[in-house]
């Protein structure tokens, strides 16, 4: 299943924000993308629920086990 919203910093309402790499302070996904990634770059990713909120889900959208597609700008 895919995460019913679709978001990124371009969004109305989104602001750009940072954060360390492979620290453990985002999503496993969110690591794993950045750190591919070269300064400037956008990509799209799919990322699967073991490596984003898993059984938890994220709270704002409630459904557990999906999967997220992420724009980074």
């Amino acid at each position: 299943m895919l995460a019913p919203c679709l978001y990124g910093t371009r969004d109305e309402g989104q602001t750009p924000f940072s954060f360390p790499v492979d620290m453990g302070k985002v999503i496993k996904g969110w690591d794993i993308a950045c750190m591919s990634m070269k300064k400037g770059e956008s990509a799209r990713f799919v990322i699967p629920s073991r490596m984003g909120y898993g059984r938890r889900g994220f709270a704002a959208w409630k459904y557990p086990f999906s999967s997220l597609i992420d724009i980074f700008f």
